[in-house]
């Protein structure tokens, strides 16, 4: 969770039928540069599965992914 100030927001307006804000050039750009390097997923479990801890988890996929620099789960 962000602690970002409602002030700093662009303010948002209205395009056609749909709400609009405008991201400045420099911030898209960083934005696309820094997702570059990132891989975002998801673990699916089949109906009824056992869920695996955190650490257990971390260790099976560390094993497929030893190329990796540096890499983690954040758990929701």
């Amino acid at each position: 969770v962000c602690d970002i100030p409602v002030s700093q927001l662009p303010q948002p307006y209205v395009k056609g039928d749909r709400t609009a804000i405008l991201i400045p050039k420099e911030e898209s750009r960083v934005g696309i540069d820094d997702c570059k390097n990132n891989l975002h997923g998801r673990i699916i479990w089949p109906k009824g599965a056992v869920m695996l801890k955190i650490d257990i988890l971390c260790s099976k996929l560390a094993s497929g992914w030893k190329s990796l620099a540096k890499w983690g789960i954040t758990p929701r």
